[in-house]
This record gives C-alpha cells, sequence and structure tokens, in this order.
C-alpha cells in the first residue's frame, strides 16, 4: 500500500491512495470537536426539557382558562410536538455522520 503525505492548513495527516476512509480529517476527534459534541447533546436536552415544561404550562393555563376538552386538545398537540422535535433530532443525527461518510468517499 503506497502512502503519501497530504498536508492541510499546517497539519500532516497519513493519506492512503484507496478507498479507505480512516485517514479522512472529519473522523479525527479533536478536543473541539468534542466539546462541541457534547455542547450539541446538551442543547438537544435543554430544548426537549422547554417543550415539555412549555407544553405542561400551556396544559395547565389552558385548562384552567378553557375546558377539560381544550386541554387535553392541547396537551395532545404538545406531546405531538415534542415526538417531532425528537424525530428532528434523529434525522439531523442521522444526516451529520452521512456527510461525514460522503465527504471521505466512503459509500
Amino acid at each position: 500500500m503506497k502512502v503519501t503525505t497530504l498536508i492541510i492548513h499546517n497539519t500532516t495527516l497519513p493519506h492512503r491512495l484507496h478507498a479507505s476512509t480512516d485517514w479522512c480529517p472529519l473522523h479525527s476527534t479533536s478536543l473541539a470537536q468534542e466539546q462541541e459534541r457534547v455542547r450539541y447533546e446538551q442543547l438537544k436536552v435543554e430544548f426537549q426539557l422547554w417543550t415539555v415544561g412549555l407544553g405542561l404550562l400551556g396544559g395547565i393555563t389552558t385548562y384552567t382558562a378553557y375546558s377539560k376538552d381544550v386541554a387535553v386538545s392541547y396537551a395532545l398537540g404538545a406531546v405531538a410536538g415534542l415526538l417531532y422535535l425528537r424525530l428532528l433530532s434523529r434525522s439531523v443525527d442521522a444526516g451529520g455522520s452521512g456527510f461525514r461518510a460522503r465527504a471521505c468517499g466512503a459509500d
């Protein structure tokens, strides 16, 4: 296997001349990338907690201001919103890994 050197922004990386993705700079994890990933996971949890909290607050407010039927309808909408947020989060997570694979030449 022939190995050459690829220089990107003053960083030397091994570059193998076949279809392997183990050399890809997008697969390497630096401290900054790890911190960004942790922050992203924290933001996902924070958004979900805000969604649950505001859904509960809206449900209680709707129950006291209107009727039980309206509050149930609001609660169902809040649960659907939370489920949509979780599905969207999974979709974004899956899209990110697909980008890395395509950018590094994996099929």
